[in-house]
């Protein structure tokens, strides 16, 4: 899932993290890094001999990723549409309703019961 679109010195940098905790860069549609992340890790790119990192994490409200030039942090503006920002939040609401019934069902709570209860 395609979190987060940058546009830095005319070159796309997308950052994409899998459900099994694959996190992947981007740039120009190329994968140049690859990490295994489910709380953050830091990435190095080069982008016409200019060395960048970004730092990915978890905040309160979700994940955020920063990116730094020379140890200093770049403004940048996130390119992800709303739409698309959108079906990022449908899919976590549905990952956490499932993992939910899951829970409740190994649980041996009657799901249907519960399920009926919050509405």
């Amino acid at each position: 899932m395609k979190y987060v679109s940058y546009n830095v010195d005319n070159h796309s940098i997308e950052v994409y993290n899998s459900i099994t905790g694959i996190e992947t860069i981007k740039v120009n549609n190329e994968v140049v890094s690859e990490k295994f992340s489910f709380f953050g890790t830091d990435h190095s790119l080069q982008i016409n001999n200019q060395f960048y990192t970004l730092k990915s994490g978890i905040e309160f409200f979700g994940f955020s990723f920063k990116v730094f030039s020379n140890g200093k942090p770049l403004k940048l503006v996130n390119l992800i549409s709303k739409k698309e920002k959108n079906s990022i939040l449908l899919k976590k609401i549905v990952l956490v309703f499932f993992g939910v019934i899951i829970g409740l069902t190994l649980g041996n709570v009657n799901v249907l019961d519960t399920v009926f209860a919050l509405i």
